[in-house]
């Protein structure tokens, strides 16, 4: 997977969105490799654009890919190329990796597809009804289908009239009158649902749709906020079509399945249909040496790790261009080896206040962690805190009880003295209430402190200055390993010498092409 990813032609420091994208690969590569059938004999990507999941599920287990994209991509990975830079900077001999057929062709022209074995037919986001044509394939295989794994998107753009029978019939069966106005109705629900609120001094989406109001109205009249209540009724409607989807499998005799693969804010159309021929299984243990795609993710509601904090003021692709850069040093086994997976800060506040969860794989390695991040320059001037955290707790209550109870078992030489961080600030004033009504306060102090309790809302908890929320993590952690007031300083240090830290910033990143480069002209427009 490092491989693959980290040799992606578009996978640059500045590119958007990448770190979700790798995240759902990686999360669909191990969904894929956990129900692999042992006989399956070559891996088929539709709509491949660059081809990294069929890659990385190539790689990973052996078998030879094709991929199939209508469009000639000149970014796709080019293994040969990867071999090469192996051979180049490797000490022993490169491994061989499995043999890739590009084909510029539409998906469902299958005359270039291959004549014999088991296939494992891969997709990822294939728009509207190319997820149909893909289904239909699948199906055309028949017992030559070793797996389907499609993750469908852009439920919107599809039609009435473009549905194949069984799906029209699915749809009347389960009560929909039978004619395509129903249906674009579902299809203005999920196109809704995506839109979003209405930005400031806007008006909100959709807002001469007649059903909009209906639909403001009846949340109006539940007490449900009306964002909830779109998005609910938005991801119904694509259940619906996915559903039409797995009827069509299932009744071919197939044994298929809905699963979630990553979080809806890492992506909303982050459903996977996975299919075997009868006799397969799709639920079974997974197979030894892959992790569970929800660890890949990195949700963190039970995880260990650290909260990158960004100032909301960064420009819009900062946070991006962080995750790579923290993703690229740990790829090349530089400046993070502690560092397991980097995922985007999904709690409610992550909208204001943006954030990357750094994560390790076992709980012993977050002090490593922390001092390496802390060490790195470019990461202590580009996030304003670093917020680790290991535990969860369900109040504020018992997570004020759960520290002290912690520190008072430390074993500390000296008496312990306690400084507290949370996210948002403006809880902070909360958590250190809850510590002095356990008669703690004497613990606290913001400038001698040896420990710092950390705080941080959970994946589906709206912290707002308030305690009584459903779920929280924190840390506490050794100011040896970790000193906030060091940090802020870091951060603040050298603000003005921005030319410099850019080029370190390039310098860190390729340092082969400056072999040799005794100084440098640094230009630039800020």
């Amino acid at each position: 997977m490092e491989a693959v990813m980290g040799s992606a032609k578009k996978f640059t420091f500045q590119h958007e969105k990448a770190f979700k994208h790798r995240s759902q690969v990686e999360a669909i590569a191990s969904h894929c490799l956990q129900r692999l059938p042992k006989d399956s004999d070559v891996v088929v990507e539709l709509g491949a654009g660059q081809a990294l999941l069929g890659h990385a599920v190539s790689v990973a287990s052996g078998l030879p890919l094709v991929a199939i994209d209508r469009r000639a991509n000149a970014d796709a990975f080019d293994p040969e190329e990867h071999e090469e830079e192996e051979a180049c900077s490797a000490e022993g001999p490169a491994v061989a990796r499995p043999s890739v057929r590009r084909v510029v062709a539409d998906i469902s022209d299958e005359t270039h597809w291959p004549s014999e074995g088991n296939v494992v037919l891969l997709a990822k986001h294939l728009c509207g009804h190319a997820s149909d044509i893909a289904v239909e394939a699948a199906l055309r295989l028949g017992s030559r289908l070793s797996l389907l794994c499609l993750a469908p998107c852009c439920h919107a753009r599809m039609r009435w009239q473009d549905l194949a029978p069984s799906s029209q019939q699915w749809f009347r069966d389960a009560g929909f009158v039978g004619h395509g106005q129903e249906f674009q109705m579902l299809m203005k629900l999920s196109s809704l649902a995506r839109a979003g609120s209405a930005k400031q001094g806007g008006s909100a989406p959709f807002s001469k749709w007649p059903f909009r109001q209906r639909i403001v109205e009846a949340a109006a009249a539940s007490g449900t906020p009306a964002e909830v209540l779109i998005e609910s009724l938005g991801r119904k409607a694509c259940r619906a079509v996915d559903e039409a989807r797995l009827a069509m499998l299932r009744t071919a005799g197939f044994h298929a399945a809905l699963v979630e693969y990553c979080a809806a804010g890492v992506s909303p159309d982050n459903v996977l249909l996975l299919a075997v021929p009868e006799g397969g299984q799709l639920f079974a243990a997974a197979a030894e040496g892959v992790r569970a795609p929800e660890a890949a993710l990195g949700s963190a509601s039970s995880a260990t790790g650290a909260l990158l904090e960004i100032d909301p003021a960064m420009p819009g692709t900062f946070v991006q261009r962080l995750a790579n850069y923290l993703m690229e040093q740990q790829a090349a086994g530089g400046l993070f080896p502690a560092l397991w997976r980097v995922a985007p800060a999904t709690d409610k506040l992550a909208a204001k206040s943006p954030g990357l969860l750094c994560l390790v794989a076992s709980p012993e390695q977050l002090p490593s962690l922390l001092r390496q991040l802390a060490q790195c320059p470019l990461v202590q001037r580009s996030a304003a805190r670093l917020l680790p955290f290991g535990h969860t707790a369900d109040s504020l209550q018992h997570l004020a009880a759960e520290a002290v109870q912690q520190l008072a078992s430390g074993g500390q030489a000296a008496a312990p003295l306690l400084r507290v961080a949370a996210r948002p600030r403006s809880f902070e004033k909360e958590v250190v209430r809850q510590l002095s009504e356990l008669g703690a306060s004497d613990l606290l102090s913001p400038a001698r402190f040896t420990h710092t309790l950390f705080v941080l809302p959970g994946d589906e908890a709206a912290v707002e200055a308030a305690p009584g929320v459903s779920s929280l993590r924190w840390s506490l952690v050794r100011r040896s390993d970790l000193d906030p007031s060091a940090w802020l300083y870091g951060c603040r240090g050298d603000g003005g010498n921005a030319s410099y830290w850019r080029f370190a910033e390039v310098a860190r990143r390729w340092p082969q092409r400056l072999q040799g480069v005794r100084s440098v002209a640094v230009w630039t427009d800020c």
